[in-house]
């Protein structure tokens, strides 16, 4: 009897501590399950990036803007970015024995275009020695040439800064008035802003004056108040882009076309001139809108439609 009594003391005890086992579990597993109307506001969960990509016209890193044509070594001629503090104007392959712009490069979209009232006179480019300029600041040329823009204003008259440095005489060349700057080129110009006015275009427009493997006889002008001789270019140019980018911002693919033209009066319109960009190059040498994808590149520069009507 007095063992069977041992036996149920024994039985009891390994009860009793099963159950102070089993309670310890439960409180530690209570301690380790967070309750469910913990606030959210401290609780840190790694974000997502909701800003979209950049368009490739704006990389970092050194790479070409989409306006851009590859870099080159042409002799005597420097690359000078225009900036308004950190923005980005335009950009000018500029020869200082030639005193004109081989090519300006430009994005133009509706809100670089306003009614700022146009400057009455020119400046001095200041990233640059008045020597290796034209004194055009006051009057024009002489011979009845017009200061002609590359750039030209009403791509730039939204803000009065941007609109003055499409003044500088680095952006202006000869030019036949009638029938030219006042006529054919005018209608282009016009025509580029008018379809800018819905969706931002890439230009890049700029002089010749002598195509690649041709020789020309080049003509000389002066200015009122300088003593520089002046050439006048034998051909102008201009080529535009128009892309189209994905959900990410990548370019898909892209509509280009450019405009040849021979320096001297015309009577008919600016779209009788269309031709592709590859045959802008072959003509210029300069290879236009190197930053794209190359095979969009191909696919666009072989167009001859203009898309701009």
């Amino acid at each position: 009897m007095k063992r069977l009594s041992l036996y149920v003391v024994a039985i009891v005890a390994i009860v009793a501590i099963g159950m102070l086992i089993m309670r310890s579990g439960e409180s530690v597993a209570a301690e380790s399950v967070a309750p469910e109307n913990v606030p959210t506001e401290n609780v840190t969960h790694e974000s997502v990036a909701t800003e979209p990509a950049k368009p490739k016209a704006y990389v970092e890193s050194g790479e070409r803007r989409l306006e851009l044509p590859a870099k080159s070594d042409r002799a005597n001629a420097v690359e000078m970015e225009i900036r308004c503090g950190d923005k980005l104007n335009y950009t000018a392959l500029y020869d200082t024995e030639r005193y004109a712009s081989l090519w300006v490069a430009y994005e133009v979209s509706s809100d670089d275009m306003g009614d700022v009232k146009r400057p009455t006179s020119w400046s001095y480019n200041p990233q640059l020695s008045t020597s290796k300029q034209v004194n055009l600041c006051s009057r024009s040329y002489n011979d009845d040439y017009s200061r002609g823009h590359l750039i030209p204003n009403a791509s730039r008259n939204a803000r009065r800064e941007e609109q003055e440095q499409t003044f500088y005489v680095t952006n202006s060349v000869p030019q036949i008035q009638n029938g030219f700057n006042g006529g054919v080129w005018m209608h282009l110009e016009s025509a580029v802003q008018r379809y800018a006015e819905n969706e931002s275009l890439y230009v890049a427009t700029g002089v010749v004056f002598e195509p690649v493997g041709e020789s020309c006889e080049i003509g000389y002008t002066t200015a009122k108040d300088d003593t520089k001789r002046v050439p006048v270019p034998n051909y102008f140019y201009k080529v535009v882009l128009s892309v189209e980018r994905n959900a990410s911002g990548d370019i898909v693919d892209a509509e280009a076309v450019g405009f040849w033209f021979e320096h001297r009066a015309y009577s008919d319109k600016y779209y009788n001139y269309a031709v592709s960009v590859d045959k802008v190059e072959r003509l210029t040498g300069f290879d236009f809108f190197a930053a794209l994808p190359d095979d969009v590149e191909a696919r666009a520069e072989r167009n001859t439609k203009n898309f701009l009507k």
